[in-house]
């Protein structure tokens, strides 16, 4: 058994732009004055992780890790379950083996880096925004050969800024609605990756991959703030707005995407992308209304912050 931890501290200032009641779900301290629940929290515990580790024979391996600094209805540093999972070796050799538990879903290279080997204090949107905080509960397949487990035990080893020990191979089910969410809609996510990791005569260490994942996802109508410019150019006060929830989400908005990464591991130097295109969950601003919408590479775009759990996001990682 393995007991170890990690605590990041964070200080959030936003700089300019049109930020003016900006909401993030994915990062509790961006925010301002105007935002809901005034997410202006200047400092924050961001990350404060216990992780238990360890194995009980050849055949299970488990982990599990709570994160003290969550924060539910005004209250922070509450604990919260991050993961608790089983991996059930099929073959000694852990070639072959099913995780069960709250886990990561494997979608992305940046999404499965642990937060303690990522340069970046917090991930890029455009993939973190397609599993809520990472994880889900779920059932999932992994393939990885001898000669993977030693190149990627290598990576980590050398302390490469690697994603973990995902799989050459992974095929998964998981319900959909995120970490520490219910079903909603008696439907599965279907989730797969695959990616390779070689190196070459020099020694440089690269990684290829592609995913996907197609499922439907059953958004709640929470409320926002919507600030109305006037004809004179001033805003008014911001409003409180409850979305109204399409028709064709009733029972869950289409929710797929399909995304490729590239890195090249930093021997010293080194370099990271990934792009990815889809269909999501989105707020229709100028509606009102939580709807299907397309979602592809491009520029970041925040309008006015209104970002709900699902919503659409144009953006590549570099």
């Amino acid at each position: 058994m393995s007991i170890r931890g990690y605590f990041q501290m964070r200080n959030t200032t936003l700089l300019g732009g049109d930020n003016r009641g900006v909401n993030l779900w994915s990062d509790r301290s961006v925010g301002n004055m105007l935002s809901m629940a005034d997410k202006d929290k200047n400092f924050i515990i961001r990350r404060a992780r216990v992780i238990i580790s360890g194995s009980a024979g050849d055949r299970i391996d488990y982990y599990i890790q709570p994160d003290f600094a969550s924060s539910a209805s005004g209250t922070n540093n509450l604990a919260q379950l991050r993961d608790w999972y089983g991996d059930l070796n099929i073959t000694k050799d852990k070639v072959h083996r099913i995780r069960l538990g709250q886990s990561k879903v494997p979608y992305g290279f940046e999404n499965l880096q642990s937060s303690q080997n990522r340069l970046a204090l917090d991930r890029a949107d455009a993939f973190n925004s397609a599993v809520r905080d990472e994880r889900d509960l779920g059932a999932f397949y992994y393939y990885t050969p001898d000669n993977i487990q030693k190149l990627m035990k290598e990576i980590q080893d050398g302390g490469l800024k690697h994603s973990g020990n995902y799989g050459l191979f992974g095929l998964g089910l998981h319900g959909g609605q995120g970490a520490n969410q219910q079903d909603q809609n008696n439907n599965y996510h279907v989730v797969a990756r695959a990616s390779y990791p070689w190196k070459t005569e020099s020694g440089q260490i690269y990684e290829a991959g592609i995913q996907g994942y197609t499922g439907k996802y059953v958004r709640s109508a929470s409320a926002y703030k919507r600030i109305a410019t006037q004809t004179n150019g001033t805003s008014s006060a911001a409003n409180t707005v409850t979305p109204v929830i399409a028709a064709e989400c009733a029972r869950g908005c289409k929710d797929e995407r399909v995304g490729i990464s590239f890195m090249m591991y930093p021997m010293p130097f080194g370099l990271q992308g990934e792009w990815n295109w889809g269909k999501t969950p989105g707020l229709d601003i100028s509606q009102g209304s939580t709807q299907t919408v397309a979602t592809s590479s491009g520029n970041q775009t925040l309008s006015r912050g209104q970002i709900m759990n699902k919503s659409f996001i144009k953006h590549r990682n570099f």
